[in-house]
């Protein structure tokens, strides 16, 4: 059966993520102050269930803490997606591996919005939030837009960070949009040249005529999932509740923003471990993204998939998590 879409398609400067089942809402934590410092705790859990963190500049965040095993924040994409659609549909599977910390960035999902929204700011909530769960060192599991945010941490706390998991992810905006323009050209039979990578505005012109163009066909094409209904069940969750999208708002994308920036070119000074899960059919980041990276301790896997492995093949994608912390925790998991 042949599936509409003509609905608009998701804009490339949104790297959508997913993730799968549902989860029982559990009794929400009072709001703490990021600023203070616990005793470290990762031999023991943390609380789990929903809480509030406010952060040093008055911005309170939501998060959610579930599982067993070493603390891994989940930094999410968008900017400004919002952590429930992975929880949910798929990604609460890493429970029985890990603690997983779903955050909510600033001025995404249940987070309340904020005045700023510059890199270093979200990063700095990342590393309030370590300290006020009273955490000495955590892994981050980001996806797609996130990995800029998970690097960055790396960058400037890297004797917290215990290894990266990188889903999916862009770390060089205009090269991943230059890759999903070609795919789109490729769909809708278009053999215009495309423009360098070092022209954001251009490409941006570029994509938006291949998007309306890639709008007036009746099938389904597949750049962020591989099917439509996984789209649409992606927008139910995310619309239960309705999230914050401030972020999105006002980072935006473009010429001169530092989201724009080449984030591959410092890969190779970031000494943690790195797992690379990268989908072979992923036209959101663009399939070969990840040959950009340079960590020096990085294992990549591929999966036959979309930009959304966690849910599409979720039994391969908490398989890869799941063994590469064990192997680089010695096999204890901690």
């Amino acid at each position: 059966m042949m599936l509409t879409n003509r609905r608009p398609h998701a804009i490339a400067l949104a790297f959508l993520l997913i993730g799968g089942c549902g989860h029982a809402t559990r009794g929400e934590t009072p709001a703490t102050s990021a600023t203070a410092t616990p005793a470290a705790q990762d031999q023991r859990p943390i609380e789990p269930g929903p809480r509030r963190i406010r952060t040093s500049d008055g911005v309170e965040l939501y998060l959610e803490v579930g599982g067993q095993g070493p603390p891994c924040l989940f930094v999410h994409g968008g900017p400004g997606q919002g952590a429930q659609s992975f929880q949910r549909m798929g990604g609460d599977r890493l429970e029985s591996t890990l603690t997983m910390i779903y955050l909510d960035q600033r001025g995404s999902g249940r987070s309340a919005s904020a005045a700023d929204y510059s890199l270093d700011r979200v990063v700095a909530d990342f590393e309030e939030i370590r300290k006020a769960l009273g955490l000495d060192k955590i892994y981050l599991l980001a996806h797609s837009f996130g990995g800029i945010l998970a690097v960055r941490y790396a960058e400037q706390y890297p004797d917290r960070v215990r290894g990266l998991v990188l889903a999916n992810t862009s770390l060089w905006f205009p090269h991943s949009l230059r890759a999903q323009l070609a795919y789109i050209q490729e769909q809708v039979g278009d053999t215009s040249a495309l423009p360098d990578v070092s022209s954001l505005n251009e490409l941006r012109a570029a994509y938006d005529r291949a998007r309306q163009e890639l709008s007036t066909k009746d099938d389904y094409v597949p750049l962020l999932a591989t099917d439509l209904q996984t789209m649409q069940l992606m927008r139910r969750v995310d619309a239960d509740p309705p999230r914050n999208q401030d972020f999105a708002s006002h980072a935006k994308i473009e010429a001169g923003s530092e989201y724009a920036l080449d984030f591959t070119a410092g890969t190779a000074n970031v000494q943690a471990p790195v797992l690379v899960i990268t989908g072979d059919r992923d036209h959101a980041v663009g399939p070969d993204h990840f040959r950009l990276f340079r960590f020096p301790r990085q294992t990549v896997q591929h999966i036959d998939g979309s930009h959304l492995l966690y849910y599409e093949k979720s039994e391969a994608f908490v398989a890869a998590v799941s063994n590469w912390i064990r192997s680089v925790s010695g096999g204890s998991g901690r």
